[in-house]
């Protein structure tokens, strides 16, 4: 039987492999192509998916217009006929939505719901991280308060979900399939970005020691460095789960190195 981890690296493999570029350029994905790979066998039920996954897009304040455009297909019914069916042009974002409205309990649909979470945490990081380069270059009078990024609540919903999916298409026990999740979670959780109070600890202790090195745009950045260099991350929020309490101590000694003896001490631990 495949690893969780196995089944979602499958349906992102074939997820990316069914991207298609237009005559701009622009990235976009069939409905027709990607509704096989996520479980749907029959056609009949993917307007009302795109119908609900349309309706996410324009409460969240997106115009579905831009990310759901219909679109026909050429399809082959005959040795010598083929006959225009309806299709829908979705973009990334619409593959993202049509996966989240999508039916949970389709072991297919899970790992694609997991694949987007990892996929937007990645671009919000890019995103996060022009917001960071911006603060490095003035240091703020207090840690501001960042949205935690997605996923840590997801990672119970999948499991759940997937437990369900699992034992349907599986012979399998409901005690083995647990045992398996727990193992993932176990090892997801260490690898997974810190989230709510953890960002702003971070940053709290980079602030402290910046001021303690002269309180300078040049400190600020030097603090950051140190953290950045030591555990190769692009920015804090990169830190993982496993890295915080390390990351805290680091920067712990590094404050008390400061406060005693004017950073004579570097903190390597």
């Amino acid at each position: 039987m495949q690893s969780i981890q196995e089944r979602i690296t499958q349906i992102k493999s074939q997820i990316e492999g069914e991207r298609q570029f237009d005559e701009n350029g622009q990235e976009f994905w069939s409905a027709r192509g990607l509704a096989p790979i996520l479980g749907y066998r029959n056609w009949e039920q993917i307007p009302g998916l795109i119908e609900r996954a349309s309706a996410a897009a324009e409460n969240a304040g997106a115009s579905a217009q831009n990310h759901f455009r219909p679109a026909s297909k050429m399809v082959a019914i005959g040795s010598k006929s083929a006959r225009d069916l309806l299709d829908f042009r979705m973009s990334r974002y619409g593959c993202y939505l049509f996966a989240m409205n999508g039916d949970p309990r389709k072991p297919e649909i899970s790992c694609a719901q997991s694949y987007f979470v990892v996929k937007t945490h990645q671009m919000e990081t890019v995103e996060r991280q022009a917001l960071e380069d911006q603060q490095a270059r003035a240091l703020p009078a207090a840690a501001p308060t960042l949205p935690a990024p997605v996923g840590m609540d997801f990672l119970q919903q999948f499991a759940g979900n997937v437990l369900v999916a699992i034992q349907q298409q599986a012979h399998t026990t409901k005690e083995e399939v647990k045992a398996e999740i727990r193992t993932e979670i176990t090892q997801t959780l260490g690898e997974w970005p810190i989230s709510g109070s953890q960002p702003r600890e971070i940053h709290s202790r980079v602030g402290k020691l910046a001021k303690l090195m002269g309180g300078q745009r040049a400190h600020f950045s030097d603090a950051w460095r140190r953290l950045k260099d030591r555990y190769e991350v692009i920015g804090y929020r990169d830190l993982t789960v496993g890295q915080f309490d390390d990351a805290v101590k680091f920067l712990d000694l590094q404050i008390a190195s400061y406060q005693t003896d004017g950073g004579l001490f570097r903190g390597e631990l």
